[in-house]
């Protein structure tokens, strides 16, 4: 849910998060992956100018879940959605920008891993993590330790 945050909101819960675990404890996040998203993006600019397809920024907008094609209905509901918009995307990382996040919240040593690949207990680990969010470049998962 990091992704659901500003930037700098992501450091302050990452920092709370830092506090109340044990010395030594591990913090993994699982987040879409930037990087993939955009790399999906060159790629479909190139096959749609050739094919006349829905420009690759129609995608890439959907992929980074950033924003949508309408504003939201002139509500009570649409209101709070447009004030709250907890549902969008507010800051997108790639591995080095999830990782320097972790180093600016006070962890250290933070690393890539793969689905299920971790220091973590693996049958803790299985009860908790989708596979699919990682991947074939549907995520990115970089663990650091307090």
């Amino acid at each position: 849910m990091i992704e659901h945050l500003f930037r700098e909101e992501a450091v302050v819960l990452l920092r709370e998060v830092r506090r109340v675990l044990a010395p030594g404890g591990i913090c993994r996040v699982v987040i879409p992956d930037l990087q993939s998203m955009v790399r999906s993006y060159a790629e479909r600019v190139r096959s749609s100018s050739a094919h006349g397809d829905e420009p690759g920024s129609e995608r890439l907008m959907e992929m980074l879940g950033m924003s949508s094609r309408s504003t939201p209905p002139r509500s009570v509901l649409g209101f709070y959605r447009r004030v709250t918009d907890f549902e969008r995307h507010k800051w997108m990382y790639d591995e080095a920008g999830l990782s320097a996040l972790l180093r600016e919240s006070g962890f250290t040593g933070p690393r890539a891993c793969g689905s299920l690949q971790s220091d973590i207990p693996s049958d803790v680990l299985a009860a908790v993590e989708n596979p699919d969010r990682i991947e074939g470049g549907a995520g990115i998962c970089v663990e650091a330790r307090k």
